[in-house]
């Protein structure tokens, strides 16, 4: 997300132009996608590695996701193609290819945010640790599998 926030950041010119030649949004929405839309991306990352803040930031991220994958399935649909600055730093070329691999990694992105928002990872527990462990968390009589 940090890394797709990067392009529309440093070139609000460029994405607001790629805005209006998608020819999906009004005017006056155009000004305001292209302000928020990077921010709130960043947001979402710096979101994603705060722990309690995680499910909800998938949730954003998946609806986010879907949207960007409706949006590159529609500008392939319809023969549109515009340059794109959603992969990076760079405004990226315009081509069919590049709508399809976006809709791809928007997909893929939406499965991640499902997972973190659906699969609970859970840290393991660390062992306490017992008076015969040799320091790194093994027990010194038990060598190469065998039983003490």
């Amino acid at each position: 997300m940090a890394w797709s926030a990067g392009g529309k950041l440093f070139w609000p010119r460029e994405f607001r132009g790629v805005l209006r030649a998608s020819g999906l949004f009004a005017d006056e929405m155009v000004v305001v996608i292209a302000y928020a839309l990077p921010w709130l991306e960043l947001g979402l990352a710096v979101a994603l590695t705060v722990p309690y803040c995680v499910r909800i930031a998938a949730a954003v991220v998946s609806v986010l996701s879907t949207t960007f994958v409706g949006i590159h399935t529609y500008l392939v649909w319809s023969g549109t193609v515009v340059a794109c600055g959603c992969a990076g730093l760079k405004i990226t070329y315009a081509s069919r290819e590049t709508h399809i691999l976006l809709a791809i990694l928007s997909a893929l992105l939406t499965l991640a945010s499902f997972h973190l928002l659906f699969f609970r990872v859970r840290a393991s527990r660390s062992r306490k640790p017992t008076d015969d462990d040799d320091g790194i968390g093994q027990n010194s009589s038990r060598v190469a599998g065998f039983p003490a």
